[in-house]
């Protein structure tokens, strides 16, 4: 089992609703003077960052012109592209390399728009095992993990993962190769979700299992009850395999899986109360969730978002309302750019107003900016394949950024 890393420039580049395709195009070169005007719109020419052996750059300008950009000298720019089945743009035909930064715009006075099962950004991502083995065995000792669900950023940079196959919680500081156990294996500890405070003092650790918020102080490995007693579905109690976040005044938020509810539980609390969902009556309406397994926060709008999961959304709800809006899939189960698979993990990237999920069952993450009405896959295979190379995923689960939103870590 192991952890990526993504490095999060390619990231910040792409943001396209439609991928469209121009036939058999060839492209002539203009001079740098000469006025150049693309035809077709930003949604039916998708111009964005590309590598090949030629071209080393191919960007949308805002006076709807594609420029690219090389450093080669060459005489003849005859050249065609079109997509492929990925949503991919590729040069077809290639004569030469193209020079300096001169405008381009096509021959043909039509565009033809097609549409495609999945989208993905040009420029694959590639990830970097940061932690665990490689080639994705698990193991026991503490530079390996065994069925990992969640990975969390610290503010001094260590991450925190719950290490499930192995009932612990390992904390691993920044370039090191073994972790530091922090929540050990006493009651067959298996946690979908652990954070530490604001002091890094204190670590709260969901035990999925005995459905209890425990906690640990300053290193300690000795358990603190913080509520919860056995599981079960009234308001001092929670289901197994639950999940939560906290607010930054150490409020408890809990996605009650098995009971299909959101609660709200405030620090110090013996009981909480239910935010969204109907306990134990699973829906597919904007009053009921279908074992939601994530929830993050938006203090700043008062908003929170959840992944409910077997309805194959993200739904976002105001903090003093039950409704909630779809902001992400609820298009059925599938592949499509506008499907989701089974989301078990999300990220709130607040810089670019964007959701990045961990779309499980899809061996993918989804970018998928907030008032859009479809994704685009940034990492793994837009068509659901799955692998351990550095270009694939398997049924990642939980997703993060760091502190700047420069890196993307994912967790499967």
């Amino acid at each position: 089992m192991k952890l990526w890393l993504f490095l999060s420039f390619i990231l910040h580049h792409v943001h396209s609703t439609t991928i469209g395709l121009i036939p058999n195009t060839t492209v002539t070169r203009l001079t740098s003077s000469s006025s150049s005007i693309m035809v077709g719109t930003k949604e039916e020419c998708l111009c964005t960052m590309m590598i090949s052996s030629n071209i080393s750059a191919f960007n949308y300008f805002t006076n709807n012109t594609c420029q690219l950009f090389s450093n080669a000298s060459v005489t003849d720019t005859y050249f065609s592209w079109m997509i492929n089945v990925n949503g991919l743009f590729y040069f077809r035909s290639q004569s030469s390399q193209i020079e300096t930064t001169d405008e381009y715009s096509t021959t043909t006075s039509a565009p033809t728009t097609v549409a495609y099962n999945c989208s993905a950004v040009s420029l694959a991502l590639v990830g970097t095992t940061v932690f665990g083995n490689a080639n994705g065995t698990s193991g026991t000792s503490l530079g390996e993990l065994s069925f990992p669900w969640y990975v969390g950023l610290n503010s001094d940079k260590s991450m925190l993962i719950s290490d499930c196959g192995n009932f612990r919680v390992l904390r691993v500081y920044a370039n090191k190769s073994t972790g530091v156990l922090v929540a050990p294996d006493n009651i067959w500890l298996m946690s979908r979700r652990v954070v530490y405070d604001t002091s890094l003092l204190n670590l709260f650790v969901l035990d999925a299992l005995n459905c209890l918020m425990t906690r640990y102080h300053n290193g300690s490995l000795t358990t603190q009850t913080v509520f919860g007693s056995t599981c079960g579905s009234n308001l001092t109690q929670f289901a197994g395999f639950a999940s939560f976040c906290m607010d930054s005044a150490g409020n408890f938020y809990i996605a009650d899986m098995s009971n299909h509810r959101i609660m709200f539980w405030k620090a110090n609390a013996t009981a909480g109360v239910v935010l969204a969902g109907v306990t134990g009556v699973p829906g597919n309406d904007s009053l009921h969730l279908y074992y939601p397994q994530y929830i993050t926060l938006d203090e700043t709008q008062g908003l929170f978002y959840v992944a409910d999961t077997f309805n194959n959304r993200i739904l976002r709800y105001s903090m003093n309302s039950s409704v909630g809006t779809v902001v992400a899939g609820g298009n059925g189960v599938g592949q499509g750019r506008n499907q989701l698979n089974l989301p078990s993990g999300i990220y709130l990237a607040k810089s670019i107003n964007a959701l990045y999920i961990a779309d499980t069952v899809n061996n993918r993450i989804v970018r998928w900016y907030l008032g859009d009405s479809e994704g685009q896959t940034i990492a793994g295979d837009c068509n659901g394949t799955a692998g351990t190379t550095a270009l694939l995923l398997n049924t990642p689960t939980t997703l993060t950024m760091d502190s700047d939103e420069k890196y993307l870590s994912v967790q499967q």
